[in-house]
């Protein structure tokens, strides 16, 4: 999502060959190769395959596997996205190199580190050349870490260039058919250890999930942590009797246009939190912070907790859809002013 509408980008440019290394950190079809043909990305370059194993095992290969690669490309410059153990393990091998690096998605806190996220998020803008920032909150985190003013450019949120990309009136006509949606509903991902690994915080989750049930119709495409989660507290066989409809992982394009029709969206995820807050579709994050807060202050995200679930949904559903604030530079057009950041940095002569 992240990096399919740069890569679409710098093509267009008379200055950059660029390449997507792939490197197969989610075990789901849907969340891996297929997800650069739903983007209109036709190659995903160089594919760097992972051994089953423990996150040892696996981001030990993620480093060696990436070292391998740019050892021989040999590239002027490595971009990573985002804050998942990939970018992290390619953002190690890179400084190793000594390649110039860049991170998209730079600044953005938690300020929790029991999360591998923030950990990883830390780590990344540490090492960094050149850091392009999603939102002003990022910026000011980057300045209160003594980041130079030099390395940062503030090029806005390029999650949404894929969800404008996507959206499309005849993929929703397509899914309310498909699915029989003929009146409001609520969408749901959970999939976060915090949440799936808690017994405790998931039957309180399933709880209130049960209890919205009764009120409209509740779709929840399950992750494969998450169904084994349920599996293992007795909630599944459950869940499908009090009249929720679980799901496989949609693609994304079918995601996003399915996301678009809610009324409400009910989450862990950190980009849901975003992309609701553009459509306008209030948001209910099931975690205790958000390295996202402008989708609290400027848009239609409200966190919740496992015991408070229930009445927040209640009390969302009473009140019709907020208005949002405009969240800057989040116009679908971030990844043209990546692709001007980078040629500053890397002193093209256009």
């Amino acid at each position: 999502m992240k990096i399919a509408p740069l890569y679409r980008a710098l093509q267009q440019t008379s200055w950059c060959d660029p390449e997507i290394v792939f490197i197969e950190q989610h075990y789901s079809r849907n969340m891996g190769k297929d997800l650069f043909a739903q983007l209109g990305v036709e190659s995903t370059g160089t594919v760097i395959e992972l051994p089953d194993g423990d996150f040892g095992t696996r981001f030990g290969a993620m480093v060696e596997g990436f070292f391998r690669y740019a050892s021989t490309a040999s590239p002027s410059l490595i971009l990573v996205p985002g804050d998942v153990d990939t970018s992290l393990a390619a953002a190690i091998a890179t400084k190793r190199l000594q390649v110039p690096l860049a991170h998209l998605e730079a600044g953005l806190r938690s300020f929790d580190r029991s999360m591998p996220e923030e950990i990883n998020r830390l780590a990344i803008d540490s090492i960094s050349d050149l850091l392009l920032a999603t939102c002003e909150d990022s910026l000011r985190h980057l300045e209160a870490e003594g980041a130079p003013a030099e390395q940062v450019e503030f090029v806005g949120n390029i999650m949404i260039d894929s969800l404008v990309a996507t959206l499309d009136n005849d993929i929703q006509k397509g899914i309310r058919k498909s699915l029989a949606i003929h009146d409001e509903f609520a969408l749901v991902t959970i999939h976060r250890p915090s949440n799936t690994e808690d017994d405790i915080r998931l039957n309180m989750i399933c709880d209130a999930l049960e209890k919205l049930a009764k009120r409209m119709t509740v779709l929840f495409p399950l992750h494969p942590r998450t169904a084994q989660a349920l599996n293992r507290i007795g909630r599944l066989d459950a869940l499908k009797a009090s009249g929720i409809r679980l799901t496989e992982n949609q693609p994304y394009d079918d995601f996003i246009n399915l996301m678009s029709l809610a009324r409400l969206v009910i989450t862990d995820s950190g980009g849901l939190q975003e992309e609701t807050s553009y459509l306008n579709i209030p948001c209910l994050t099931v975690r205790e912070n958000t390295e996202r807060p402008c989708t609290i202050s400027h848009g239609t995200n409200r966190l919740a907790t496992p015991q408070t679930l229930s009445e927040l949904i209640q009390a969302t559903l009473q009140q019709p859809n907020a208005v949002k604030s405009d969240l800057p530079l989040w116009d679908g057009q971030t990844s043209e002013r990546c692709v001007d950041a980078l040629g500053r940095f890397l002193k093209v002569t256009i």
